[in-house]
């Protein structure tokens, strides 16, 4: 068995979910996990109880079940021992090549000013002052003539420097609404996924909280960002400064992370909505089970798609039948359309920027410097991807055959 001085280590904390049965979530050093309510009760019992015989004993009588010691040691060495290996045994996340920025210790003294504008009367003031802000703009922002010209370096630099503090205190606001509801924040850390350089904060012990709270965490970066967007919008208005194409961009980022299909922050404000951890997991599994039965293969268990309240599994059948159309449209005609145009216009346009460049006489096209700046990115993040994909099924097909 497991040392009982790891076991006492242990956090038990209900998990708010919406299974038909009680789960909890076990919290150990940075990682989180999803068990019943009867490994929760094995738990608290080896933390009081040194004996193999009395273990077995209060946990029969508290379940009603009889157990034996050496059930005890089966259900130890299947639920408990996972908890304790070590990190790099298991895959425990989808961002690749992650890189801390900001430590939690560094972040902490401004989350704790921060967390106070997450107080009811604070979030409906800014919100209706955000509102008010952004039909302004959208309604009197082709209104008028700038001085200063938005394809200048200083445009340029600026309009990406605001931007990048965006998407930092977009991450800031998570971290902020884990600190108003009493929960400690990690790190914001920056990495890949799948073929997206994204900026993240550690936030991982929200799976404490209540399904609402959670969401509320969730939510927090796009609500930092638009109250960014509040001083921008007052900026452009208010000065010769044309930050209109910031503001653009800054909106359309957070409208991206409300997709609810990749893992930003629509994704887990869906997730705690159905109330199912894991969702990308869930739905796979839900998936595998459905080609499984209608291959006539034996299944031993049925999925978490019928462990769940009867509302949250039709919207949750909903979303498995939605996100992998939408995978589908990525992958199958997204993806090879964009390297289609890629092939067929970046050849040009590299040539226009650079004979710009070494001509003094032709402006230098700033506007079009960024776009194909993130079209290389892509481009070189899409061949990591498939370098590593094409690795993994190598190092799988080695092992079998070995």
């Amino acid at each position: 068995m497991v040392d009982l001085n790891d076991i006492k280590l242990l956090d038990v904390q209900p998990l708010s979910s919406s299974s038909k049965y009680q789960l909890f979530v076990i919290s150990y050093q940075d990682r989180h996990f999803e068990v019943s309510e009867s490994v929760a009760a094995l738990i608290e019992i080896l933390k009081v109880t040194n004996s193999e015989v009395e273990v077995a004993l209060e946990l029969s009588r508290k379940n009603g079940i009889e157990y034996s010691q050496e059930e005890i040691k089966k259900l130890v060495n299947t639920y408990i021992d996972p908890i304790f290996r070590p990190k790099s045994e298991k895959k425990d996340s989808y961002i690749w090549l992650k890189k801390e920025f900001l430590s939690s210790k560094s972040l902490s003294p401004l989350t704790h000013y921060f967390s106070y504008l997450f107080k009811p009367e604070v979030v409906i003031a800014f919100t209706v002052c955000i509102a008010i802000a952004q039909i302004c703009f959208f309604v009197f922002a082709t209104n008028g003539q700038s001085i200063t010209s938005s394809h200048s370096i200083e445009s340029f630099l600026l309009g990406g420097g605001l931007f990048f503090l965006s998407v930092i205190f977009h991450e800031l606001g998570h971290a902020s609404a884990c600190k108003y509801y009493g929960i400690e924040h990690g790190h914001i850390g920056i990495g890949l996924y799948l073929h997206f350089p994204v900026f993240y904060a550690d936030v991982s012990n929200i799976w404490k909280l209540r399904r609402k709270q959670r969401i509320v965490v969730d939510l927090a970066g796009i609500y930092f960002q638009l109250l960014f967007l509040l001083p921008i919008i007052l900026v452009h208005f208010m000065t010769n400064l044309d930050l209109k194409y910031v503001i653009y961009a800054i909106n359309l980022s957070f409208l991206f992370d409300l997709n609810p299909f990749f893992r930003f922050d629509g994704y887990w404000v869906f997730t705690d909505l159905l109330g199912i951890a894991n969702l990308r997991q869930r739905t796979n599994e839900a998936i595998s089970y459905m080609i499984k039965k209608m291959r006539g293969k034996e299944i031993l268990e049925k999925p978490y798609l019928y462990k769940i309240n009867a509302k949250e599994k039709y919207i949750f059948l909903g979303y498995i039948i939605v996100s992998n159309l939408f995978f589908g449209y990525y992958i199958l005609y997204k993806i090879p359309l964009f390297l289609y145009q890629f092939v067929r216009t970046i050849p040009n346009d590299l040539q226009y920027i650079f004979e710009s460049f070494t001509r003094l006489d032709t402006p230098f096209p700033f506007e079009l410097l960024g776009p194909v700046l993130i079209q290389l990115g892509f481009i070189l993040l899409i061949l990591y991807m498939f370098f590593k994909v094409l690795s993994s099924i190598y190092n799988y097909t080695t092992n079998k055959l070995s």
